[in-house]
């Protein structure tokens, strides 16, 4: 069977991708759909492993003229001659003496490195320094109360004392900012309250960093020391804390692991200011942000800092915090891509009017040059100001990145969008993926936000755009078809756990729970003993039901009985995803099981039937 779109592989197709392959020409056609428009972008292919250099940075080549790193194997988009990245003339290379083969593949194909500065330790790949950790530890009542302080510094002694190489620093605040300066000949160690941030510095580095392969003893007095602090209430901002780190050594290429809790960020506005300046500056910052057991809101100001700037982030709950933190911490040695920005340039007839995933929101206003995170979804209007929309739109996003390493990335990223003045013609070619993964985390976003009765608003208006409800465009059956087409197409993968969190950045339990207004999650190995627990339940058509039996999991779609008959008159010839019809017995309704690759005998289809039956009551 042909449908009129192909969902791609995680690993494939392009980085940059639009909900529709074909913009409506006109906004009456735009109304006609009811389809949104999202944008998807993954810079980094999820199934394909940072490429590593297999050489040292002096086997690099150089421009002759300006003396930058220089890489041949870099392709461009007017897929012209190598040019230096800087000063864009012929570097002159032997390029029989490079050994970049690993640049040829195609999945990075713009890599370039930084121009080296005068300063020994400033912007220069690994091999030329150590390795610098600078950790930031909250001490307030939240994290001091339940223990959490304390057990992240074992956790960080335990780490370090075992670390043979590297340098690092450990920082503690709350009603000021704590700084060790170290005596290296004496071995001693004092410290320092900066209370004003605004009228202190901070030592030069070689005072403030423990040798971590020399200092071992002195390091072991000053976590000690650590160990003795008692809470007091947080006065500073997350940015007014990133702002002066940044600013008081501007000389040093750090990576500070900020460990908090009650720290507010102050504006949204002044946030940006921070990121956009912190990101121009080819630096970033890994955020753990643990949440205390008092704690109510995940969505936090921390997260959406570490959403926007870290590309490599996990946002740890109190529950968790026991094995994790050291997961995370361990991390920071290992070698993986880090993303630093995402500059996405629009025309002017494309308007981005809201960014879910990171969190941060604009309002009324939009954003022309945005800068986001690779996990964003970005929600796009089309301006129809004017009559008509050009022939063709381009949209580009350019992403530069960075690894662990400090070796340097850049993606030159294009879409081009044609207009079509044809409802079907445009219908037909929209990019299912790209919008399942848009609704479902807007969904998904406002709901933590604005409760519990903004999660059905946001699955009616989003069934009535996508899913297989009556709305004025189902009146042509073919359509309806083309709808059933479409949700076989991606069934698969709603069920792939690992394909599920690429797209849409959530768990299959959370996807499931905004595709119906009644969803239930059924986690049983057992067969049907367990389902007396649903006996109460009344599913109404568009219930769903996500079942997970053994290694194998379904999605039940109760629905009208015209749905459930298309649905499996269209998938007679399908071999990806099989539709098994079951009466419900409620009302009209019939149930239709989607499970990928089953066997139609499976235990599971009579499981399912069994739990039917009980849900009728």
């Amino acid at each position: 069977m042909s449908y009129p779109f192909e969902p791609s592989r995680p690993d494939q197709g392009p980085f940059i991708k639009c909900s529709y392959s074909f913009l409506p020409h006109s906004k009456a056609l735009h109304s006609e759909l009811k389809c949104p428009m999202f944008l998807a972008i993954t810079p980094i292919p999820p199934a394909t492993s940072p490429v590593q250099i297999p050489a040292p940075i002096q086997a690099v080549g150089r421009c002759r003229n300006c003396q930058a790193f220089a890489n041949p194997f870099c392709q461009y988009m007017d897929n012209g001659s190598y040019k230096c990245n800087f000063c864009q003339r012929d570097p002159k290379l032997d390029q029989s003496r490079m050994v970049f083969e690993e640049q040829k593949k195609e999945n990075v194909y713009d890599c370039r490195f930084p121009y080296p500065t005068q300063h020994p330790k400033k912007l220069h790949p690994v091999a030329y320094i150590n390795t610098i950790y600078m950790v930031v530890i909250e001490l307030s009542e939240s994290t001091y109360a339940d223990n959490l302080y304390l057990e992240i510094l074992n956790q960080l002694y335990n780490y370090f004392i075992n670390f043979d190489g590297g340098y690092a620093t450990i920082f503690v605040y709350n009603n000021g900012l704590l700084t060790p300066t170290i005596n290296h000949e004496e071995n001693k160690f004092s410290v320092s309250l900066h209370v004003d941030l605004e009228m202190t510095d901070i030592a030069d580095s070689d005072s403030i960093l423990f040798d971590l392969r020399e200092d071992k003893e002195i390091l072991t007095q000053y976590f000690e020391y650590l160990r003795t602090l008692k809470p007091a209430p947080v006065r500073h901002s997350l940015v007014e804390i990133l702002n002066y780190l940044h600013e008081c050594t501007p000389e040093e290429t750090y990576n500070p692991l900020i460990l908090c809790s009650e720290t507010k960020m102050n504006s949204v506005e002044e946030f940006r200011v921070m990121a956009n300046r912190t990101i121009q500056n080819a630096d970033t910052s890994d955020i753990l942000a643990i949440e205390p057991i008092r704690g109510t809101n995940d969505f936090s100001p921390i997260f959406y800092y570490t959403s926007m700037l870290s590309g490599f982030f996990r946002f740890y709950k109190r529950p968790e915090s026991d094995q994790l933190p050291f997961d995370f911490i361990s991390r920071l040695n290992q070698s993986h891509m880090i993303s630093l920005s995402l500059l996405i340039k629009l025309p002017s007839c494309l308007k981005i009017v809201d960014i879910h995933g990171s969190g941060i929101r604009s309002g009324d206003s939009s954003y022309e040059q945005p800068i986001v995170c690779t996990g964003d979804t970005i929600f796009v209007e089309i301006d129809y100001n004017t009559a008509y929309l050009p022939q063709t739109i381009d949209i580009q996003a350019v992403a530069r990145f960075r690894d662990t390493n400090l070796r340097r990335y850049a993606r030159v990223m294009n879409l081009r969008l044609s207009t079509r003045n044809n409802t079907t013609d445009v219908f037909n070619t929209i990019n299912f993926d790209v919008l399942l993964a848009g609704t479902v985390s807007k969904s998904i976003s406002m709901t933590r936000i604005e409760g519990s009765q903004s999660r059905k608003q946001n699955f009616f208006e989003f069934g009535s755009k996508f899913l297989m409800n009556k709305v004025d465009i189902d009146r042509q059956l073919n359509v309806r078809r083309y709808r059933i087409r479409q949700l076989i197409a991606v069934a698969p993968k709603f069920l792939d756990d690992v394909n599920s969190a690429f797209i849409f950045g959530h768990s299959v339990e959370e996807i499931v729970g905004f595709l119906s207004p009644e969803t239930w999650l059924l986690n049983r190995e057992t067969g049907a003993s367990d389902v007396t627990m649903l006996c109460d339940a009344r599913p109404s058509p568009g219930t769903v039901l996500l079942v997970k039996l053994s290694s194998l999991k379904a999605f039940i779609f109760a629905d009208d009985a015209q749905t459930a008959n298309l649905v499996l008159e269209e998938t007679q010839n399908s071999d990806s995803v099989i539709f098994k019809e079951i009466w419900s017995k409620v009302g009209s309704a019939r149930v239709a099981v989607i499970c990928p690759q089953i066997n139609p005998q499976h235990p599971l289809i009579s499981y399912t039937y069994t739990m039917m039956n009980s849900l009728r009551g």
